[in-house]
């Protein structure tokens, strides 16, 4: 059975948050979505954007991958439920 659902995977651009996506886009075109649209939290920076675009590249052998955008957020996670935008306290 194809899978007609598409995924929106936003991360961040290290190996850590890399390396299950790269996996999930090498699984069967059968076990994956439809397509993905990969959203990276900040930007790449320059001495790792070709190594990342690569990596996610090489996975992608059944071109799954409809789009890659990078989005800039002033925030960063704090722990896995917390993020910190930085504004100050308000009374």
């Amino acid at each position: 059975m194809v899978s007609v659902m598409g995924a929106v995977v936003c991360g961040i651009p290290s190996l850590p948050h890399l390396l299950p996506l790269a996996l999930s886009l090498s699984l069967s075109p059968s076990l994956s979505y439809a397509r993905y649209h990969i959203v990276w939290n900040n930007i790449i920076q320059d001495k790792n954007k070709s190594s990342v675009i690569d990596k996610v590249a090489k996975a992608d052998e059944s071109g799954l991958v409809a789009s890659m955008k990078e989005f800039y957020g002033d925030f960063y996670a704090v722990h896995d439920s917390l993020f910190h935008f930085d504004l100050p306290l308000y009374r």
